[in-house]
């Protein structure tokens, strides 16, 4: 059987309602890290505890950043994907800390941080 957009609403046949994007963060932390703070629409949103996931209700149209802080003789990584392809990394050392890149969510596309922390 295939698969067709369209939704059976009160007899009538209507577009079905597309899915919402999605954001995760995952953190992995071999440095003792502090957590990551996740930004959404400008404001706090949460924090991701070392060695874990959070996931993210967003829209289209949300915008979505971190703020990352390094250990002392560490460094952190942020691998940005769209639908688990890489955007590219963002990184800061030695206790410096980063903010990723603002986002705007769009469509039905996944978005996703992997987060890494480790010491030199």
């Amino acid at each position: 059987m295939m698969f067709t957009p369209f939704a059976y609403r009160q007899g009538r046949v209507v577009a079905a309602s597309p899915a919402n994007p999605t954001l995760s963060v995952n953190f992995q932390d071999f440095a003792g890290a502090p957590a990551v703070d996740v930004y959404k629409n400008g404001a706090f949103f949460d924090i991701v505890n070392p060695n874990t996931t959070l996931s993210v209700p967003i829209v289209a149209g949300n915008t979505f950043y971190l703020i990352i802080y390094s250990t002392s003789g560490g460094f952190i990584v942020a691998d940005y994907l769209i639908n688990g392809v890489s955007q590219g990394t963002q990184t800061a050392t030695n206790g410096a800390s980063l903010q990723t890149t603002t986002r705007t969510a769009s469509g039905t596309n996944a978005y996703s941080y992997i987060v890494i922390a480790d010491i030199f």
